[in-house]
Order: structure tokens, then C-alpha cells, then sequence
């Protein structure tokens, strides 16, 4: 009996790794005020508050703040044609220069995501 290739399809899915297959791109923004994590829990509530301010200069399609302690994360997942960590986080620690929420942003670091894990 003849045996046949199979040619299309996923082929390469392994378990723990982040696969885009479309143009979007996961990162993992850590807000920082150059000498510790910024508590977001405090500044996402509100009009111009930092999250909001963040997330307009990123431009996220969807966004999640971390909320297990005060470590400044957010994962966003953004248009992958677009942009790239090192864009992001230049634009991100530009913010501090403008003097968004009275925070001070330039420790924050911007990288491409490693996991995107959802719980309920």
C-alpha cells in the first residue's frame, strides 16, 4: 500500500510556546520608574491615569493588567507589522517626558511575550 506525505498543515505546534498566525505580536511591558515596578492597581482606574495613557501609546488590540502584586506588568498583544519590543518601550519611557499620571516610566522595559496563559 502506497503511504503518503502529508505536506500542509500545522506540522510544527509544540506545547509552552507562543505561535502568531496572523499579523499580531504578543509583549510583556513592565512599567518601571528606574528604580522599581510601578503599582498599576492604582493607576488604571481613572481618566489620563498611567494605564489608559499606556495603552493609547501602544496601541493594543487587547490588553490585560496584571493584578498579583504590585510588579508593573501588563501583557498586550498589538499589530506585529507595526511594531516591535524596542519601538514600544522608546515610546513608553518617552510618556515620562510628558509628565503622564506624575510618573516617572524610564525603567520600563518591553518584551516580546513568552506565555499567554488564560485562567478563569
Amino acid at each position: 500500500m502506497a503511504e503518503l506525505t502529508r505536506v500542509h498543515g500545522f506540522g510544527e505546534l509544540e506545547a509552552g510556546t507562543i505561535y502568531y498566525p496572523g499579523n499580531v505580536k504578543a509583549f510583556l511591558i513592565t512599567v518601571n520608574d528606574g528604580s522599581s515596578a510601578v503599582d498599576l492597581r492604582t493607576l488604571d482606574d481613572g481618566a489620563d491615569e498611567a494605564v489608559e495613557n499606556i495603552m493609547r501609546e501602544v496601541q493594543a488590540i487587547a490588553y490585560f493588567v496584571h493584578n498579583d502584586g504590585a510588579d508593573g506588568k501588563i501583557t498586550a498583544i498589538c499589530d506585529g507589522t507595526q511594531t516591535e519590543a524596542a519601538d514600544l518601550q522608546a515610546r513608553i519611557r518617552g510618556l515620562s517626558r510628558n509628565g503622564v499620571s506624575g510618573k516617572d516610566f524610564d525603567g520600563t522595559t518591553v518584551a516580546d511575550a513568552a506565555t499567554l496563559k488564560a485562567t478563569s
